[in-house]
């Protein structure tokens, strides 16, 4: 049997596919390839200091982003 990936658009075995009990079929939506791919990507930024959350924001958008959120923070009096 196969499966489509949801990330990649391609076709695989469902040996490529990891297990989740969550699923009707048991098997994730991601292949193996795409989940880790996205777990390199994920740590690279870790190890950067940076947020994976953060990652789509430009130098400038960044620290515009991180201004709004602070005073957000401030004016909500959270932490």
């Amino acid at each position: 049997m196969s499966k489509l990936c949801r990330k990649c658009g391609q076709i695989k075995p469902l040996e490529d596919f990891t297990s989740d009990a969550h699923q009707l079929d048991g098997k994730n939506c991601y292949c193996r390839d795409c989940i880790n791919s996205r777990q390199r990507v994920y740590l690279a930024y870790r190890r950067e200091g940076r947020s994976p959350a953060l990652a789509k924001f430009t130098d400038e958008e960044l620290l515009y982003e991180l201004a709004y959120r602070e005073e957000y923070r401030e004016s909500n009096d959270l932490k």
